[in-house]
């Protein structure tokens, strides 16, 4: 789904969204409701513990997946939830944050 195929009501909102998301997001529809796939991948080859457990206490929404020097952050956005978009661009901004103290490198 591209960006245009978004419903007006909402376009500004995703496209505030994308902007501060330096990832991957895949549209999908489920159950007729519009869902965005976030994902994020960084590479870490030292310890990721220290990335993990600030990452996980600032989203409630959050998958974390640990490989052997890459750690990735998932989520879906749900537009017609009040407060997904909100929430979910304060979780931005703070895991840009911990990207800028851990002076991580995105994959």
């Amino acid at each position: 789904m591209e960006l245009k195929a978004i419903p007006e009501s909402i376009k500004s909102e995703v496209s505030r969204v994308l902007k501060d998301w330096n990832g991957t997001c895949k549209f999908t529809v489920n159950g007729g409701k519009l869902q965005l796939e976030m994902k994020k991948e960084y590479k870490i080859s030292d310890d990721k513990s220290v990335f993990v457990e600030r990452a996980i206490d600032i989203y409630d929404f959050l998958t974390i997946s640990v490989s052997q020097n890459n750690v990735a952050v998932s989520t879906v956005v749900r537009p017609e939830k009040v407060g997904s978009f909100t929430e979910f661009e304060l979780f931005c901004k703070q895991l840009r944050q911990i990207e800028e103290d851990l002076k991580i490198q995105i994959a």
